[in-house]
């Protein structure tokens, strides 16, 4: 019988529903197109108000176009509201615990009853770069954010349990692994933090390069910058630090750990010790007070640090945050020329930052037939003969259409 995985929202649940379809096809289930699926499993984002939407969408669409299916809802959108989804119809179930969701699915399906990861997730279906989560939940409380609350604590996965998965993602062949957690960068596994577990992976692999997916600025630790430094281009020279705004006050009310002062001498000190660091960003316009001035600083404080990428979110009120509670709501429509005009400068600024990368030489790894990805996170053409997880030494030499071109060294 068949299933089908609809993966909503960040890195850390695309790292889980790839778990949860690993697991099921080790069991023996089939991995089809939802309209064939007996079982569909939806893990669920609920960051944003827009968040839940598509994740009620998601399950409507689920109902309708698939066979009669059984709907298995889970995810942090169901730890927050279950009854949004089980008011959708009689054949939907919320299980909010992945495994459960995954042992649930398996029972419906009349797996076997197996070991959940005896599969590993490479292969058909499944992305050359692997995401290993190794760290759960948040202890901060940004004002517009409810994940905390969904996802609850921070907590670390143990650096014995993380060294044996990567191992074996270099045995099946991965050569690039991310390291991926809701707050990576406050791992902890009595007291190994993010940089000795680098160290670690490095040290007890020979094959990959690790890559970390997102981080917050003042989890940056100088021991971690020293590390990534050092590692002789086994840990990928980029970073994504999520900023939100540009402007103090506007990070004071979203309650943000730092002000632009302290980002922009992160920032230097990074490129100082990593020249050819890729910085990408989050960005969110329209927060609730954010004057016309405050907005346009935040963009030329983007534009002064110079992105390799920005990802721009609008505002979106999420009940249970005190943002949502806040009076001096902004507009949609002017949200939306802000989105706009932020994107402009987004673009000309990852134009800029690809424009003085032309001579670098970087390590590409093939993805799918003739396009790869290299280290500072750019889309390489790549030649058509290279192999999926083929690693290439290449020297870039044009950008335009959003890919980079270059010759195999």
């Amino acid at each position: 019988m068949g299933f089908h995985v609809h993966n909503l929202g960040c890195k850390v649940n695309r790292v889980e529903s790839d778990r949860i379809t690993a697991s099921l096809l080790s069991r023996g289930a089939l991995n089809v197109p939802i309209e064939q699926a007996r079982v569909v499993l939806v893990n669920t984002c609920t960051v944003t108000a827009e968040a839940d939407k598509k994740a009620r969408k998601a399950v409507r669409q689920a109902l309708a176009v698939a066979d009669d299916p059984v709907v298995i809802v889970t995810g942090c959108a169901s730890v927050i509201d279950p009854q949004m989804f089980t008011s959708l119809g009689d054949k939907v179930l919320v299980v909010a615990d992945k495994l459960a969701a995954t042992q649930t699915a398996a029972e419906y399906l009349a797996c076997d009853d197996v070991d959940a990861d005896a599969q590993p997730r490479t292969g058909a279906g499944f992305p050359t770069r692997m995401g290993v989560k190794i760290q759960d939940g948040c202890d901060n409380r940004c004002s517009y954010c409810i994940v905390s609350t969904a996802r609850g604590p921070a907590r670390s996965i143990s650096a014995a349990e993380v060294l044996s998965e990567v191992v074996s993602a270099q045995e099946a062949g991965v050569r690039e692994i991310v390291l991926t957690g809701i707050n990576l960068g406050r791992y902890d596994d009595s007291g190994m933090d993010l940089s000795d577990l680098l160290g670690l992976l490095c040290k007890s692999t020979t094959e990959l390069r690790f890559r970390l997916s997102s981080i917050e600025p003042p989890d940056l630790s100088v021991a971690l910058i020293d590390r990534i430094s050092s590692a002789e281009g086994r840990i990928c020279a980029h970073l994504h630090l999520p900023l939100q705004s540009g402007d103090d006050n506007i990070l004071a009310r979203m309650n943000r750990a730092y002000d632009s002062t302290f980002y922009k001498q992160l920032t230097d000190r990074l490129r100082t010790a990593l020249p050819q660091l890729a910085l990408t960003t989050d960005v969110i316009v329209g927060f609730p007070g954010e004057s016309e001035s405050q907005f346009e600083r935040s963009m030329r404080f983007c534009e002064d640090i110079g992105f390799a990428k920005i990802h721009i979110f609008r505002y979106s009120p999420r009940a249970g945050t005190a943002a949502a509670a806040m009076v001096d709501q902004v507009d949609p429509l002017e949200k939306a020329r802000r989105a706009q005009a932020f994107n402009d400068l987004a673009v000309r600024s990852r134009n800029h930052d690809a424009s003085t990368r032309i001579g670098f030489i970087e390590n590409v790894l093939t993805e799918k037939q003739g396009f790869g990805m290299s280290e500072s996170y750019y889309r390489v053409k790549v030649p058509k003969t290279s192999e999926p997880g083929e690693l290439l030494r290449m020297q870039f030499s044009s950008y335009h259409d959003n890919l980079m071109t270059g010759k195999v060294l």
